[in-house]
């Protein structure tokens, strides 16, 4: 059976990113949001990562996908949604530091992996 992590913010053990800012959920200071994708993101993390996507809504984000391991179908859906409503908010959403994992899965969808940055103004 496979291990689930939790959807992690990215923070360190001081409250901060490996940029030094603050990720605490608040975006208070007008700084991006940071999510670091699980190993495994697949139908069982999927309302997880929902939850996690809509509680950083309303900002800039940057998704860190180096850690996937495996990637499932719902889950991309649901990054594409993501996508979609940052762009329709007109904020930046960005996938960086992917895996190899993370992009043959996205090739094997034919999701190519820039469908799934949106910038400010509406160009991809």
């Amino acid at each position: 059976m496979a291990e689930h992590y939790p959807i992690a913010d990215g923070k360190n053990a001081d409250g901060k990113n490996a940029d030094g800012n603050n990720t605490d959920g608040n975006n208070t200071d007008g700084n991006e949001y940071r999510l670091e994708l699980p190993a495994i993101l697949d139908i069982a993390v999927a309302s997880q990562l929902q939850e996690a996507l809509l509680a950083r809504r309303g900002a800039p984000l940057v998704v860190r996908g180096a850690a996937v391991q495996r990637l499932g179908a719902q889950c991309v859906q649901i990054l594409l949604a993501a996508r979609n409503a940052w762009a329709a908010d007109n904020h930046m959403f960005r996938l960086v530091d992917g895996s190899e994992e993370l992009f043959a899965t996205l090739a094997l969808l034919g999701v190519a992996p820039e469908s799934l940055n949106a910038v400010p103004g509406g160009a991809a």
